[in-house]
């Protein structure tokens, strides 16, 4: 255990260290051990007035109960492991915050090149750095701030898979990095031993060990990759409907959603209202629930899937602005029973990024697509609702949907 660097009588006066303005803050301890509470490896929060403190934090004697064990974050602070500004660095900063901040000149000695990526902190402002640790060696890593020049390159793209939202809400799972290579943007992400490409061209595949993967190749450069040697292999096909048919559920295609829906609208009464930054809380409940009756079903990989959406979610929630995302949520006697997610790909499709809702209630889920779908009809012809991760019993139920068309993506091995 590394030693207290802020002495204790200024520790017992502070009231902001070990406490949260949300719940599922992306500012909560994190465990490097194999124990976690969530696939973001953080501790729980639990509620305290009108502010969320870490489980493990006394308010009444301002200390912590798990002192010689606490996570490693916890040990260094008021140091933090974040990004530089440019994203090209891990550095070592002190948070100008602390109240000892300013009489502090050590640093402490651990081989910080070393840590999970999901350790490092976002580019703090008010922080003073003290040295870099690692240089990502001419990558940067994905942050918010580069939503502008990914869309840049990717918004004439057909394939929800290959927008900044999509890779983005996937960040604290993976490491993902990115780089322009002749002009090209390529994208790629580490994952336990595995260093792979979510977008590249060609031009990218030097950096790829052999057995490398390069992800969501689309049928239009197809002969390019083979021609540099790469084989290709059908992945899987994202579902695109047209908004109309699923606003209005027309048809006797339709009529086993229209009426689920209807008897839904008939046997309930609810709210349909736009989603709040104070609804993530009881949104991520909702999710952790519907994943608990899901896991008694299907096979380990439908399990891994549920257990790493919940990061993504989470991430997507708590900058659903920054996003531009469109978020609609569903009340039942005045607690969250659904939840959806779109943002808007190009001129004339949105992309449904997710949807949870209560499988106790017959017809929910049919009534929050279509409703969401009657909102997106006013802005966009389409609906891309991604693809079926090669699970059969996702593709059913997207195919029920009649989507207007599909688009296949392909992978490249090296």
């Amino acid at each position: 255990m590394l030693k207290q660097f802020v002495p204790n009588e200024i520790c017992l006066k502070c009231d902001a260290c070990c406490r949260f303005v949300q719940q599922n803050s992306r500012y909560a301890p994190v465990l490097l051990s194999d124990s976690f509470s969530d696939s973001t490896c953080r501790l729980s929060l639990k509620p305290h007035k009108d502010i969320f403190i870490c489980q493990n934090f006394s308010p009444e004697s301002n200390s912590c109960n798990i002192y010689a064990h606490r996570p490693l974050d916890c040990q260094l602070y008021p140091f933090m492991v974040t990004y530089n500004k440019e994203y090209e660095n891990i550095v070592l900063v002190l948070d100008a915050k602390c109240p000892y901040a300013k009489v502090i000149t050590g640093h402490p000695e651990f081989n910080y090149t070393s840590l999970p990526h999901s350790f490092v902190m976002p580019y703090q402002p008010d922080t003073i750095k003290i040295t870099t640790i690692k240089n990502l060696g001419g990558f940067k890593a994905l942050a918010l701030e580069h939503k502008p020049l990914f869309n840049k390159y990717l918004n004439n793209s057909e394939y929800s898979a290959r927008s900044f939202v999509n890779i983005y809400i996937w960040s604290d799972l993976f490491n993902i990095l990115w780089k322009i290579i002749d002009n090209n943007l390529c994208v790629f992400y580490e994952y336990k031993n595995e260093f792979n490409m979510l977008i590249s061209s060609p031009k990218g595949m030097h950096l790829l060990k052999p057995g490398g993967r390069i992800e969501n190749i689309a049928e239009k450069e197809i002969k390019a990759f083979e021609g540099a040697g790469i084989k290709i292999h059908k992945n899987t096909d994202e579902y695109i409907y047209l908004a109309k048919d699923i606003a209005e559920l027309k048809g006797n295609r339709f009529s086993s959603q229209r009426a689920a829906k209807n008897n839904f609208i008939k046997n309930n009464k609810f709210i349909y209202r736009p989603f709040v930054i104070s609804d993530i809380d009881e949104c991520l409940n909702l999710y952790s629930s519907w994943a608990k009756r899901k896991m008694g079903t299907h096979d380990s990989v439908y399990h891994q899937l549920i257990a790493d959406s919940f990061s993504a979610h989470k991430k997507a929630m708590l900058d659903y602005e920054e996003l531009g995302l469109t978020g609609r949520v569903v009340d039942i006697d005045e607690k969250i029973r659904a939840y959806t997610f779109a943002f808007e790909m190009n001129t004339d499709t949105y992309c449904v990024v997710f949807e949870t809702a209560d499988t106790t209630i017959k017809g929910l889920s049919q009534f929050i697509f279509s409703h969401l779908a009657q909102d997106i009809a006013k802005e966009a012809k389409y609906i891309n609702t991604m693809d079926d991760s090669g699970l059969a019993n996702l593709k059913k139920a997207k195919l029920s949907w009649h989507p207007h068309r599909t688009l296949t993506s392909y992978i490249g091995t090296v």
